[in-house]
Formats: C-alpha cells, structure tokens, sequence
C-alpha cells in the first residue's frame, strides 16, 4: 500500500513539473501580442542590410522563448530589447525574457 502512494505521489510531481516546463517557453498572451513600438520597429527595418543573417535551425515564433549562440544588438532608446537578423527575418526579443516580440 505504502509503495502505491509514493508511486502515485511520483506521478503528480512529474507531470506537474513537465507540465510547467513546456508553459515556461512560451510568453503570457499579452505579452506576445502587445505591439513592438512603430520607432523600434523603423529602427529595426531600417538597419535590416546592416547586420549579417544568422542562421537558425529553429522556428522563429512570436511569443516563443529564444536560446542560444545568438548575437543580438543593441536598440539605441530601447534598453528592454534587441535585435538580430534571424534567417533574413529581423527578430526583436524582449531582453529580460528572450521571448520574441517582433519579427519582420
């Protein structure tokens, strides 16, 4: 009896855990919605061909978490986000985060 409370102790805990995993990488609605400011977003298109692309292998999504040997730019009056050329798209993350909030 004592074995089958710990199994299913076991159980919750890891399904728990997973389950807060996966919601981990991906931004609040709101956040993935709101609007990247028309200022950021001219800088951003505008100094397009100044950057060299850097390829990706991963999908590029709004909202989503990005990770890894990424090099990002600094947005001149936008300290909270950064930008790089995702496989010829212009990425804008939030920095705190990484999740993206722009992609054109």
């Amino acid at each position: 009896m004592k074995m089958y409370f710990v199994a299913a102790a076991f159980v919750a805990l890891a399904s728990t855990s997973a389950y807060a995993q996966a919601k981990e990488d991906k931004a609040p609605a709101a956040a993935a919605s709101a609007e990247v400011p028309a200022e950021l977003k001219a800088y951003v298109t505008t100094h397009a061909n100044a950057s060299t692309p850097t390829t990706y292998n991963g999908k590029v999504l709004m909202g989503h978490r990005l990770d890894g040997d990424i090099v990002w730019s600094a947005l001149p009056g936008f300290p909270a986000y950064r930008w790089t050329n995702l496989n010829g798209q212009q990425v804008v993350l939030e920095k705190k985060t990484n999740f993206v909030v722009g992609v054109f």
